[in-house]
């Protein structure tokens, strides 16, 4: 690759933003910047990195920054590091969501990291889009966009023009995945290898606790998903439940997907092994006793469910996780 196109590279500074993304994503590009440089004998900085801030510069880092002109900003990559708070303020980033929009019917990649991709949802473009974000998110991002398709299971995602990563540390991913777009493999593995990390090809589903919805206002199942919660230790049939929430067996399938958004038997499964996660990783019970404890008298059928929703087995995760 003897000649390389400019790269510009924008990280948004909107209100609220994580200043430690910013600059953990300009130190990160420093480094790049040196083994790009050295790779291809440039004499110039590759990639260009800048701070974005519309409405003001930059006073409080020592670092780049500028006034955005909408017409004329020039960018390969925008990126929207994740908020201090839960998710962005919609009020106070309005002029940030409208830069975004401008931007998305460009040749222009846009990035979000964790919380941040509210801030990208907020443009109302991401309609039939694929995302992920941080797991515990999973239904306020629901809730407030439920037409826009999310897999909480992965690190990261990229489709078409939009990439999105999970955890508020996953800029580091997101850099990888970048440098291995612009640059090549080579230049990956020597970046990777610098910063004694791995190019993220696991699943957010390793550090996932079931959180179950009561949000939904649905009397009838809070009081199914209660009695779920005080009996996970013996088999739940649907007369039982029917009985519980007062309703007839079919009309509680249909309401209890509605409200939750999953059946009856998957979400049993989902609190179960949620249950099962917090044993492993602060008890020193037996992984058998846990199974039980946890509603599974056969262990090998528990050993399966467990590593089918949590992508490992109890032992695996028991050494990866317990306090």
């Amino acid at each position: 690759m003897k000649n390389l196109n400019p790269i510009n590279i924008g990280l948004l500074m909107y209100p609220g933003v994580q200043h430690g993304a910013i600059c953990g994503l300009i130190d990160f590009f420093a480094i790049v910047n040196k083994l790009v440089k050295k790779s291809h004998k440039l004499s110039n900085s590759f990639p260009i990195i800048q701070i974005v801030k519309i409405n003001q510069p930059v006073i409080n880092l020592d670092l780049p920054s500028f006034i955005v002109n909408q017409h004329k900003a020039d960018f390969s990559v925008i990126i929207i590091p994740p908020c201090q708070h839960d998710i962005p303020n919609k009020k106070e980033c309005n002029d940030y969501i409208n830069f975004l929009k401008n931007f998305f019917k460009q040749a222009c990649i846009l990035a979000s990291i964790g919380n941040g991709v509210f801030l990208l949802a907020q443009t109302q473009l991401l309609h039939g889009y694929t995302i992920t974000t941080h797991w515990q998110l999973k239904h306020e991002f629901q809730k407030q966009f439920p037409e826009i398709f999310i897999d909480i299971n992965s690190l990261i995602i990229e489709e078409k023009n939009i990439i999105t990563t999970a955890g508020p540390l996953s800029w580091i991913d997101l850099g990888l995945l970048l440098v291995k777009k612009f640059f090549g493999s080579n230049i990956m593995a020597e970046v990777a290898r610098f910063f004694l990390i791995q190019p993220a090809n696991g699943s957010q589903s390793h550090f996932n606790l079931f959180i179950p919805n009561f949000s939904h206002g649905d009397v009838a199942i809070i009081k199914g998903q209660n009695w779920i919660a005080d009996h996970k230790n013996i088999t739940i049939n649907l007369r039982q439940l029917s009985k519980i929430t007062g309703l007839e067996t079919r009309t509680m399938q249909r309401r209890f997907i509605k409200a939750t958004g999953m059946t009856i038997t998957e979400y049993i499964q989902q609190y179960r092994i949620c249950c099962a996660q917090y044993l492993l990783q602060f008890s020193n019970k037996m992984i058998h006793e846990i199974g039980v404890e946890c509603g599974y008298k056969d262990i090998n059928a528990f050993r399966k469910i467990f590593t089918k929703i949590v992508g490992l087995s109890p032992s695996i995760y028991r050494r990866n996780f317990a306090i």
